[in-house]
C-alpha cells in the first residue's frame, strides 16, 4: 500500500509490506519504505523523528528519537531521501503516523511535517 502526504513543501510516500509472522516472538513484522521530497526553494536537515505507533493488542506507543535509521540526513531543493525501516507488532493489525521535524539551512527556523498515518495489516487478516 502507498500513502502520500505533502505539508510545509515536504512530500512523504511511504509504501508498506508485510514481512513475516515470528511465532517464537509472537510478532508481526512490518517494513516501510519513505521518501521524502524537498519541493521548498531551501535545503533542509531532517532533525528528528516522533512515531505513534498502534497496535490492536498493545495500543499506542510513542518513539521519539535524533534523524531516521541512524542519520539526520540534508536534502537539498527539490531532491529526495529515502530510507527503509521495520516495525514489529503482537497484532496483525496496526497503523503508523507521527511527524518530523526539519530545520531550515538558510535561516536555521525549525518546523514539523506531520507524516501520514498508514497501516501496517498482515494481508491474510482482512480474507
Amino acid at each position: 500500500m502507498l500513502f502520500v502526504g505533502t505539508h510545509k513543501g515536504i512530500k512523504i510516500r511511504v509504501k508498506v509490506k508485510y514481512l513475516e509472522r515470528n511465532a517464537s516472538e509472537g510478532l508481526h513484522y512490518f517494513k516501510y519504505h519513505v521518501e521524502i521530497t524537498n519541493q521548498n526553494d531551501f535545503d533542509v536537515q531532517l532533525v528528528q523523528r516522533h512515531w505513534n505507533i498502534f497496535d490492536s493488542i498493545q495500543g499506542v506507543r510513542k518513539v521519539t528519537g535524533e534523524g531516521v535509521v541512524g542519520l539526520t540526513p540534508t536534502i537539498k531543493s527539490n531532491e529526495m531521501f529515502n530510507y527503509e525501516s521495520y516495525c514489529p507488532l503482537q497484532s496483525a493489525i496496526g497503523s503508523m503516523d507521527g511527524y518530523y521535524q526539519f530545520k531550515n539551512i538558510e535561516n536555521g527556523e525549525l518546523f514539523s511535517v506531520k507524516i501520514p498515518l498508514f497501516e501496517l495489516i498482515f494481508p491474510g487478516v482482512l480474507n
